[in-house]
């Protein structure tokens, strides 16, 4: 996406707050992970899910988890408790409420567990607005029967890196790090059961059942342990209001995408790219932000 289309969306976005706003209309986001192996993954999706701007955001937990989330996320997110006494989560309708959320972001984190897949059926067939599946939650939507994936009546978006493109494909294409290879089996799947794709890799491709867009990247600080979260929450917050803007999915995953990608390579200019953190590039997404003429 060329620079001054970044550029445009980007004050579309933080220009479209009204004088009389209320925080729901600018979107309610629920974030589902976390475990005890992967505790923090759900507040990187947090974190950067806030560089957005929603109205709100809720983090879904459980017991097992709940301190670690409390004592570390932001002082405006919002916590429902799942009844699962376990390691996973339990959604059913004891806690419907999760079906009002604007957009949900689930797998960042999660353990790979029946309760965490039934949790998900749930979500498939009970959800109305946007969901986007990253992490773990790609190698759990691998098991649910293919009849209920093709009746969900969500917006459903997949956001996996290579591995976890070639788990759900049934392919070994990974080791080619090149994301263009996957445009056929993405393509097909996307027709398949009305998806939006952004597979992840040293470049991008984006997919749904109209569209292909192939994205060239040189970003290697974006290769690190926990981006994947990072991106996901991006996408997340942005889709969780998007529609009032009448913008599709699939141009809102491609706008983040290519503000990530176009934020990491400036600061790759004057840094060493292995020096590069997450950090860096949330406090230059903010400093761009501040630098627009809304």
């Amino acid at each position: 996406m060329e620079r001054e289309r970044i550029d445009y969306l980007s004050k579309l976005f933080l220009n479209g707050y009204r004088d009389d706003s209320i925080k729901t209309d600018y979107g309610k986001l629920l974030l589902i992970g976390s475990s005890s192996s992967f505790p923090f993954a759900v507040l990187l999706a947090e974190e950067s899910a806030y560089l957005a701007k929603p109205g709100y955001i809720s983090i879904l937990t459980n017991s097992f988890n709940r301190d670690y989330l409390f004592n570390r996320s932001h002082l405006e997110t919002t916590f429902i408790t799942s009844k699962s006494i376990d390691d996973s989560f339990s959604i059913d309708d004891d806690i419907k409420e999760v079906l009002n959320y604007s957009s949900i972001l689930f797998g960042n984190g999660l353990n790979d567990s029946l309760d965490n897949l039934n949790s998900l059926k749930y979500l498939l067939i009970n959800y109305k607005n946007k969901l986007i599946i990253d992490a773990t939650g790609i190698r759990i939507l691998k098991k649910v029967d293919k009849s209920i994936l093709k009746k969900h009546e969500c917006n459903l978006i997949l956001t996996p890196h290579l591995g976890e493109a070639d788990y759900l494909f049934d392919t070994s294409l990974k080791e080619s790090r090149d994301v263009s290879i996957y445009e056929n089996v993405s393509k097909e799947y996307a027709k398949e059961f009305d998806i939006t794709f952004l597979i992840k890799g040293s470049d991008s491709l984006l997919v749904n059942k109209e569209v292909t867009i192939l994205n060239r990247h040189q970003t290697p600080s974006l290769s690190k342990a926990g981006t994947g979260d990072f991106v996901a929450g991006v996408i997340s917050g942005f889709l969780s209001y998007n529609s009032k803007f009448q913008i599709s999915d699939l141009e809102v995953v491609d706008y983040v995408d290519s503000l990530l990608h176009d934020i990491a390579e400036k600061l790759e200019e004057s840094n060493l790219k292995r020096n590069i953190d997450l950090n860096d590039i949330s406090k230059e997404i903010k400093t761009y932000y501040k630098s627009l003429k809304l």
